[in-house]
Parts: C-alpha cells; structure tokens; sequence
C-alpha cells in the first residue's frame, strides 16, 4: 500500500509487548522476521524502511522498562520509542526514566501528546523528555506558550487529520488545525496514523489538508520536507529520500 502512494521513506511501529507476547512470540524471533520482511520490501519497492518500537501506557511502566531495555539492545536495527496510548489517566510522569534512556542510548524519541489532552500536556512533556517529535499535539493551539516552545525547541508534530476527527479530538474535521498550525511557524507532518483501522491511506489525508482544510500543495511539499527531516532513519537514506521526492 505505501509503494502504491509512491512512499521512499517509512517508519513502521509496532508493540512488541503487545503484538509479541499476544501471540506468544519470542522477541528476538519476531524481530528477525521483521527485519527479513523489511529487507525484502526495501528492495522490491526502493525504499528506505525503519522500526519504532511502541511502548503503550496503558500496559504500564514496567511494559516500558522491558520494552526501552529490549530496543536498546538492538538499537542497531530498530531506530526510535513511541511512547502511545491517552495520556489522560497515565501521564509522562509515570514514565520519565525509561524513556530518558531510551534517549541517551540514542534512540528517536516520539510521544503521543496533545491529542484528547490539552496544550499544557504538551508543555509537561517537553519539560519532562525533550522528544523530537510528539504524536498528535494538535491542542497546543489552544495556548501560544505551548505553540512557541514547540517551535523553539524544533520539535515536530506527526498530524492525523482523519485520526483526530474520528476519535473527537476535533468537532469537525474543517476545524483541524492543521494549516493553523503550520501558518504558525510548526514543523507539522501529515501522516495517517492507523490507516487499516482507520480506513485512510496518506493520498486521503493529503486530499484533506487541500481540499477540506486550504493547503496548498507547495504547503503540503513542504510537511514532507518536515516529515523527511525529522525521520529517525540515517542522514544519508534521507538524503536519498528528499532527491527521489524532489523536496
């Protein structure tokens, strides 16, 4: 599906301590078929492939510890944490020390923030983490503090248009503040979150930043730019990336 979009650069997430243990699977023998299949697609569809680990908050701290220690035994092969799932009743606190090493092992930090939570969550993570990315963050535009340290600190916001609408974070999806956001100076990415689940591809979501919410297709060349840029995969498959899409 993301060959058929014309995709050069993808970062693949998954939940070892859910995906894994759910089907009774051994960690290590799992990722090797990851990395096979990841082999295979590199060089059937050219492009360059990476791995994110997720790490639910809903499955607590010690799912985290266990994931964060696992990938960063194989920090070669897998490229950065996402730490997921509403933050609502289990907050970065509850969380700090694993995703710190995560950090300083250094693997790409991305942090689910912002989403059914308000700006001032945002503001608590990039005290608390620093990440380089934040999943969602849509509602810092409720508080320009929350905008401004975004932008000063580089941080980029992975959107999800359709994402946000069906699970209500936006009361309608003209009122994403996607272009908002991106007029304001915020390194936003437009990315399609659960695409299966969500029955969404990224030609759709592109379709909604144009159609529905006025960018311009320059604007959206240039979130592509931002979602190459801030990549956890290597400087030189990224290069590779940005001359194959001409951004």
């Amino acid at each position: 599906d993301s060959a058929r979009q014309n995709v050069k650069l993808l970062e693949v997430r998954f939940s070892p301590d859910w995906a894994f243990n759910g089907h009774n699977l051994d960690w290590d023998a799992a990722l090797d078929g990851l990395l096979r299949a990841k082999s295979e697609a590199e060089s059937q569809f050219g492009m360059a492939i990476g791995l994110i680990a997720i790490t639910s908050r809903s499955m607590g701290a010690e799912s985290c510890e266990k994931t964060v220690d696992w990938a960063i035994r194989h920090r070669d092969v897998i490229h950065g944490i996402d730490l997921a799932d509403s933050e609502t009743m289990h907050p970065i606190s509850e969380f700090v020390g694993p995703v710190l090493r995560a950090k300083d092992a250094g693997l790409g930090i991305t942090i689910h923030s912002g989403e059914d939570t308000p700006a001032s969550a945002v503001i608590e993570t990039i005290q608390a983490v620093g990440p380089e990315r934040i999943g969602h963050g849509i509602h810092i535009i409720e508080d320009m503090a929350a905008v401004e340290m975004v932008i000063e600190n580089g941080i980029t916001l992975e959107v999800n248009p359709w994402s946000n609408y069906l699970t209500n974070s936006v009361p309608t999806i003209e009122s994403h503040p996607l272009k908002k956001l991106f007029d304001l100076g915020v390194r936003v990415t437009i990315n399609s979150d659960d695409p299966e689940i969500l029955e969404t591809n990224l030609n759709n979501e592109y379709r909604i930043a144009h159609e529905v919410l006025g960018m311009s297709m320059e604007e959206i060349k240039i979130c592509n730019r931002f979602a190459v840029e801030a990549s956890f995969l290597s400087e030189a498959e990224k290069n590779v990336a940005m001359k194959e899409l001409k951004i």
